[in-house]
């Protein structure tokens, strides 16, 4: 008879404290593994990857437009519009990055935040790989031969 009463007075009480110390364990679990998520590598390309995303090395060279040569295009890019789409950019991502650490609730917003600092990068580096191509269009050819020397390569 006593085992009823204490029953029906804690058992309620023991019920919602198993259920806590349940839910409290569930918790330490998913800190654990997110905590060993964030040792594995995270770079761009392997981020690319979990999401399903292409990488500029699976698509073709994007091509320039036809009425202007591709030098003319490429200075372009890298003088007017990469100066200004790198810093927007790059701010941006860093704006998802605090998203994520600070404010993202749930696994779907995570992802999404991913998918979105995947698509910035890939612009960016689609521009950055158009101001290298220009810079390298740019640079002087120097036609030395083997056996001039220092003196007459330098007057």
């Amino acid at each position: 008879m006593i085992d009823k009463i204490i029953d029906k007075i804690f058992g309620g009480i023991i019920k919602k404290l198993n259920d806590l110390s349940s839910e409290i364990v569930g918790l330490i679990l998913a800190l654990n593994n997110r905590a060993k998520k964030e040792n594995e590598d995270l770079s761009l390309a392997f981020m690319r990857k979990v999401l399903g995303s292409i990488d500029l090395t699976n698509i073709p060279e994007i091509t320039h437009p036809d009425h202007e040569d591709k030098k003319e295009y490429l200075a372009k890019i890298t003088s007017v519009v990469f100066p200004i789409v790198e810093s927007r950019i790059k701010t941006l991502i860093n704006h998802q990055k605090d998203f994520i650490a600070n404010e993202a609730s749930c696994m779907d917003q995570i992802w999404f935040a991913r998918g979105s600092i995947n698509g910035l990068s890939l612009v960016l580096e689609s521009f950055e790989k158009d101001r290298s191509e220009f810079n390298d269009m740019s640079k002087p050819k120097e036609n030395i031969e083997r056996g001039t020397s220092f003196d007459s390569v330098v007057q």
